[in-house]
């Protein structure tokens, strides 16, 4: 049985979709089949996708600390109780926003082991409507706990879908280099691609994001590698190393998630005017052809006090901290947290035939508008089923 969602925009366009066993088969005017919403003529988007996003942390806000490496010594968020009912509230609040795939980020190191990440590999397996890839991410790096790469490994046995890494907190260059051959050692034995946070650091000498992708290049590891955070010497006004890296990015295919909202909030805590805006280059990213996601990132965490799981909002400020503002800027946004994400969790998402039915409908005409109002979607569509639906309700009197 054929199911219709009429009267949608698709690329400045009114048209209908039609789904047959929750995949796209048409997208054209006038369609036959059973109506399963008909939009009005509101804006359609392929479902949102979050390229990065700490589950266990959420929830937890407590008093911002100055920059990362400051508040990573004095919280270990992961290791408080309820990651599980915490991390549920997080994926159900995000579902109400339209987001029907994540990356997820879990601790792993000896002061908490494997607890956080089983208790979101039990989220996982229970969800119907949302696609959750687990990232095993070592938090605390390696070299002064050795027990984190035995619990590294235990992670990927446990079933954690890709390997993390985050060379920057080792304490000398060498650290770091040996942290990023430990995280490819690792991806290989399991066969698992890997998400690392390079450069989180204000450090103009800290490279860590070259010499990830020049191990990518040695390993052949193509299409199997993301990178979020990549402040560091990519943040400071050395262009070869840039071009060294857009290079290398382009030939790998890589996706460089950036998570604009907190590398604004945290790039330059402490500093005297002017304060660096930490974000990577994104313009020149998309000019080269690399795939940039974006993501949520911390939801009421220690390093982000605010955020609700809207993928859209994120778009917004992405604008804002990438400076995308032209109509075709402001699309590469949108791409940011729908098709590109889905791109770097391999997954068969987009408005074309033959692609899963994963959509929402926002109250918009277009693009900008839709990034203008910041409204939840009226309409989430899993695989040709509506899973979530939102009204509002205004009275004025001016």
């Amino acid at each position: 049985m054929s199911l219709v969602v009429k009267n949608v925009i698709v690329n400045a366009k009114n048209v209908d979709i039609r789904i047959e066993h929750g995949v796209i088969q048409e997208i054209s005017e006038n369609l036959s089949g059973e109506v399963l919403v008909d939009a009005r003529s509101s804006l359609a988007l392929p479902a949102f996708v979050d390229a990065h996003v700490h589950l266990d942390k959420c929830f937890t806000h407590k008093t911002l600390g100055s920059t990362s490496f400051e508040i990573l010594q004095w919280t270990k968020p992961s290791a408080e109780s309820s990651v599980y009912e915490r991390a549920k509230r997080a994926l159900a609040q995000s579902l109400a926003y339209g987001t029907l795939a994540h990356r997820a980020f879990v601790d792993v190191d000896s002061s908490i082991g494997l607890s956080a990440l089983k208790e979101v590999l039990r989220l996982k397996r229970e969800l119907k409507n949302v696609t959750l890839q687990v990232v095993a991410f070592p938090q605390y790096g390696f070299s002064d706990d050795k027990q984190n790469v035995e619990l590294l490994h235990k992670a990927m046995e446990e079933g954690a879908d890709v390997v993390g890494g985050i060379p920057w907190i080792e304490p000398t260059g060498e650290d770091s280099l040996k942290h990023i051959e430990i995280i490819f050692d690792i991806a290989e034995r399991y066969a698992k691609d890997i998400h690392i946070v390079s450069d989180d650091t204000d450090d103009p000498l800290s490279t860590n994001l070259l010499h990830f992708l020049s191990n990518a290049k040695k390993r052949k590891f193509f299409g199997k590698v993301a990178e979020s955070q990549c402040r560091g010497a990519l943040d400071s006004p050395n262009q070869g190393y840039t071009q060294k890296v857009l290079s290398l990015a382009k030939q790998l295919g890589v996706t460089i998630v950036e998570n604009a909202h907190t590398t604004l909030m945290l790039s330059g805590r402490g500093e005297a005017n002017p304060v660096r805006r930490g974000v990577a280059p994104i313009k020149l990213f998309l000019k080269e052809g690399v795939n940039v996601a974006a993501g949520q990132d911390d939801i009421q965490d220690a390093f982000y006090p605010f955020g609700k799981g809207s993928m859209l909002e994120v778009a917004f400020l992405l604008c804002h901290a990438a400076q995308l503002s032209s109509e075709q800027e402001v699309l590469c946004a949108l791409d940011a947290v729908t098709t590109n994400g889905a791109k770097m969790m391999k997954l068969n998402q987009a408005l074309k035939k033959g692609c899963d039915a994963d959509l929402v409908i926002l109250n918009a005409k277009n693009p900008v508008e839709a990034l203008c109002k910041q409204e939840p979607p009226l309409f989430v569509i899993r695989k040709g089923r509506v899973v979530a639906r939102n009204t509002t309700q205004t009275e004025l009197e001016l």
